[in-house]
């Protein structure tokens, strides 16, 4: 067994043959408790499981006839090959890959940041492997790349895996790489790269007469298009989703259609009856099924849908509770979108103070890496803010930036959000004069989003 790790505390090897084993050695993200890092040791990592609760569950059939169980906790772990991967039979790497890509389906639900150090030796036993089990190993090391942000080396492998798919010839696995393509995308905000692949993974799945697939890539394609505002195509698209989920999906995939459908009517037409009817039904189902993090998501869209809707203090209420609903099993800048949505609620409530303390705790979780729309976001919030405040210069800058950011990325702001920021400009310019509103506004759009915010405090 390899020094990495002490054979007592874990107690668990599954045989691969002679010369290969898989190792149980780091435990699940704590539900709701600290992150674990890619560079942690085991002991830190079992220290924060052991110290927070974890989520519990099934092992499927081809992983769970050859796992034990770790402990009453039941803490599945990732798992790694023997140190000698080079001298491992190809039979024994070929199972090898298959087992982590059974495994990775649960490991990609449940864990955040681990796995990282299986990635080199993924990638070191594929000598004589099949193709279509290479490709698969590959995109599991690029998932894993991807979770702890390094994605120029993630989409590196997410290549290398579509082009051994398109080699095969096997569909459903050039689909399968596509969505994985488009999802590395849109981490890199290159939406038109997002939108190409989400939009070949979808015509694949139809021609391979699979609804299934094809929802799953016309959910992920709506995403793309609202953010590119492409708002018509949009919704005609996630209806066809919606259409394929009712009838095949379960509880918790049909609400979470419903909410993006009604999310997606909004931003269109600004349909607020059918649109929010959509969205509270969606609510309902993910909240039957008790799936957590669909909930806080459809509470945050109907946030601001009351918000837009004039209804100020259900909205408040609604993006409170969206902030703690499923905690802990979304990412940063899940939490970043929605406090900068309360913070711009709290401007206009007239709480300004409060607002403000919120900008600058959001600060902490800016997007380091992708998702530059939800920055824009935050900028043209933040602008409303500094106007409030009676600093209109600053505010200018700071929508210069963001308008800036926007024109860079693709991303026009959403209609529904443009009339409450046109009068806050248009307010401000008022009060600066024409020339000198100008001049600030210009002088943001040659400044970073980093840079335009530290012109604030």
């Amino acid at each position: 067994m390899s020094a990495w790790l002490d054979g007592r505390e874990v107690g668990l090897q599954v045989g691969l043959g002679e010369r290969c084993a898989v190792l149980l050695p780091c435990t699940l993200k704590p539900a709701g408790g600290p992150r674990g890092q890619a560079g942690d040791t085991f002991a830190q990592r079992f220290q924060v499981a052991l110290a927070n609760p974890v989520h519990k569950f099934n092992l499927p059939t081809k992983s769970g006839n050859l796992l034990g169980r770790y402990g009453a906790q039941d803490r599945l772990v990732a798992f790694r090959t023997d140190d000698a991967p080079g001298f491992i039979h190809p039979v024994f790497n070929q199972r090898a890959l298959r087992l982590w890509w059974s495994l990775s389906q649960l490991w990609l639900n449940q864990c955040y940041r681990e796995g990282y150090a299986n990635v080199k030796h993924v990638l070191a036993v594929r000598t004589g492997v099949a193709e279509a089990v290479q490709v698969k190993a590959l995109l599991y090391a690029a998932s894993v790349l991807h979770s702890v942000d390094e994605v120029e080396r993630a989409e590196a492998l997410v290549q290398e895996a579509l082009a051994l798919a398109r080699q095969t010839g096997d569909l459903a696995s050039i689909a399968f790489t596509l969505l994985n393509l488009g999802g590395v995308a849109v981490h890199q905000d290159r939406y038109m790269v997002a939108q190409a692949s989400f939009q070949e993974a979808a015509a694949l799945a139809q021609q391979m007469g699979n609804a299934w697939d094809r929802g799953i890539s016309l959910k992920n394609l709506v995403d793309v298009l609202l953010i590119l505002g492409e708002y018509e195509r949009a919704q005609v698209l996630a209806e066809e989703s919606l259409a394929i989920f009712r009838a095949q999906g379960t509880p918790q995939q049909i609400g979470e259609s419903l909410t993006r459908f009604g999310w997606t009517l909004f931003v269109a037409q600004g349909d607020s009856a059918r649109a929010t009817s959509l969205v509270e039904q969606g609510l309902a189902l993910v909240r039957e099924v008790g799936h957590m993090s669909s909930t806080g998501w459809a509470l945050f869209l109907l946030g601001v849908m009351r918000h837009h809707q004039g209804q100020l203090a259900e909205a408040h209420t609604l993006l409170e509770e969206s902030l703690v609903s499923g905690k802990g099993q979304w990412e940063p800048r899940d939490l970043f979108q929605r406090q900068t949505r309360l913070a711009r609620l709290l401007v206009q409530q007239g709480e300004l103070a409060g607002a403000h303390a919120l900008y600058q705790k959001n600060l902490a979780f800016l997007p380091t890496s992708g998702y530059k729309y939800l920055i824009a976001d935050y900028l043209e919030g933040r602008g409303m803010l500094e106007a409030e405040l009676g600093v209109p210069g600053a505010a200018a800058q700071l929508w210069g930036a963001a308008e800036a950011l926007r024109e860079v990325i693709g991303a026009p702001m959403y209609p529904v959000d443009r009339d409450e920021y046109a009068q806050a400009v248009a307010a401000a310019r008022t009060q600066m004069g024409e020339t000198a509103f100008a001049a600030a506004w210009a002088q943001g759009r040659a400044l970073t989003p980093e840079a335009a915010l530290a012109t604030v405090d």
